[in-house]
């Protein structure tokens, strides 16, 4: 499920046009709002109770800002979808996570269990007092600045449940924030962006780790034989590839391609590309990625 969400909107217009965004959004999300000092290099600021927060004055190229934390999300449900509708919205900041029962930290610390990551930097942090006392947080990568960071916590002890419960979430920033946001509203299964960037497997299940087992736990919680592979692109590197392969085809297909035409006709073209089209794994995610060519 998506747990943190933060888009922008408005940038470069006028500051009549970013106050009118900034009520609509409130109208759309509902509830009790305050308005208040600016944050963040915001002049001004919508408050929500939950931890919402909606910036509107500021510089001309900060646009509208929407900060919607887990909590607001909950909170405001389909309200959120009639105003991620209503405008065009640059994510910058989307957290995904999937929470798993009668798991914790130290199950996925234990010795048997291999954790497969991108990130070559591990910090383990433990709640010694406050809201969430006794828990652990695993994070996976760099706390300050990284596009992706990886937290796996003890969400029982943050909720105070008495049961265990363990959260591993994604908090995905800039650019592939931008990816995931477009690969989310295109309706991509988002626990994809989950298994990019953490696996658990099974250490005991083969000495080459390339062959281990995904551990039974973390398989049926992504279901991930349904998942896409999931793969990162700039808008730079998208251009880049369908030029290379949009010249390719010039030059290696297109005369076939004719002869073809002509002696089969119309048909065996639009067969070709219904042919082409039942084997892509996700048409969602294709053209989502040529989105980005606009």
């Amino acid at each position: 499920m998506i747990d943190f969400l933060c888009i922008t909107t408005a940038k470069n217009r006028s500051t009549e046009y970013r106050r009118n965004v900034a009520e609509n959004v409130v109208f759309l999300l509902g509830g009790d709002w305050f308005k208040e000092k600016g944050m963040q290099g915001y002049t001004a600021t919508w408050r929500h109770p939950s931890g919402a927060w909606i910036g509107f004055d500021g510089d001309d190229v900060q646009g509208v800002h929407v900060f919607l934390p887990g909590d607001a999300l909950r909170i405001f449900g389909d309200a959120v979808e009639d105003v991620l509708n209503s405008y065009d919205w640059d994510c910058t900041r989307i957290d995904v996570c999937v929470d798993i029962k009668d798991k914790c930290v130290d199950d996925v610390l234990d010795d048997s269990v291999d954790i497969v990551t991108r990130s070559r930097e591990e910090a383990i942090m433990e709640k010694r007092r406050g809201r969430g006392k006794g828990g652990k947080t695993l994070y996976l990568g760099s706390l300050r600045g990284s596009r992706a960071l990886v937290r796996i916590y003890d969400k029982h002890a943050e909720a105070g449940l008495d049961y265990k419960l363990l959260r591993v979430e994604v908090q995905l920033r800039r650019e592939w924030a931008k990816v995931a946001y477009k690969l989310w509203r295109a309706g991509v299964d988002m626990r994809a962006f989950l298994l990019k960037h953490i696996d658990f497997r099974d250490k005991n299940s083969s000495n080459h780790p390339s062959r281990r087992r995904r551990l039974d736990w973390w398989e049926t919680a992504l279901d991930s034989a349904n998942l896409m592979k999931i793969v990162y692109h700039s808008a730079e590197t998208v251009v880049r590839t369908v030029e290379k392969t949009a010249a390719w085809l010039h030059r290696q297909v297109a005369t076939s391609l004719a002869k073809m035409r002509l002696v089969l006709g119309e048909g065996f073209i639009r067969g070709l590309l219904y042919a082409g089209h039942s084997r892509l794994d996700s048409w969602n995610y294709y053209h989502a990625l040529g989105e980005l060519l606009v």
